[in-house]
């Protein structure tokens, strides 16, 4: 795309080493900075930089490429999200399954790049199915000790959450802590399965 169709862009995607800006820029300003974890004192850095008029471009663009963001980062990075520079526009990336705050999804333009393949067919299985068969299916998944499952779970619900904003902060949580050390699994995984209404769509 030549023209950025809105300050924020938000780009979820199945491989970071692939992601390719140019489809984003146009012939403005435009910086890309990558991270393995874009922290606080990174967010800081970057709203400065925005409230900076750009030398010799009515407009730029910050691409940010990051494998992880803090909290506390996106949190920073909320304000200039919400009112950003006249001149300054953004394009975020991260891969498909990390959970950004609600408060950021709703003010950016959510896309997912070319190379993401479609929902699993696990996840539209246990999504489209009751409660009791969700529970029964995470049981047989904790039993088994099948992470590719509930991997594909994670995956599936950072997408239901973009459709459906309404349970964002219930399945945030889940999505976000599902399969970090420390967590317990089997209770993330139970609840995202009665906080999805019974037989629901994709």
């Amino acid at each position: 795309m030549s023209e950025q169709p809105h300050h924020a862009v938000l780009v979820r995607t199945s491989s970071i080493s692939k992601f390719s800006a140019e489809p984003f820029v146009g012939l403005d300003e435009f910086t890309v900075q990558e991270f393995e974890k874009l922290g606080i004192d990174d967010a800081r850095k970057i709203v400065l930089s925005a409230h900076a008029r750009p030398a010799e471009s009515l407009t730029q663009t910050f691409v940010l490429v990051a494998h992880f963001i803090t909290l506390e980062a996106q949190n920073a990075l909320l304000k200039v999200v919400e009112e950003p520079p006249e001149s300054s526009r953004f394009v975020i990336v991260v891969p498909i399954d990390f959970v950004i705050l609600p408060t950021i999804l709703s003010r950016c333009q959510v896309t997912i790049d070319a190379n993401q393949p479609d929902v699993s067919e696990v996840f539209t299985s246990f999504v489209t199915t009751g409660f009791k068969d969700r529970l029964a299916m995470i049981e047989t998944a904790q039993k088994k000790k099948d992470t590719a499952w509930q991997q594909s779970i994670k995956s599936g619900l950072t997408g239901y959450v973009t459709k459906h904003p309404e349970l964002a902060q219930e399945l945030e949580y889940c999505a976000r802590l599902l399969l970090t050390r420390g967590a317990s699994n089997k209770f993330l995984l139970e609840h995202a399965a009665l906080t999805i209404p019974a037989r629901s769509t994709m």
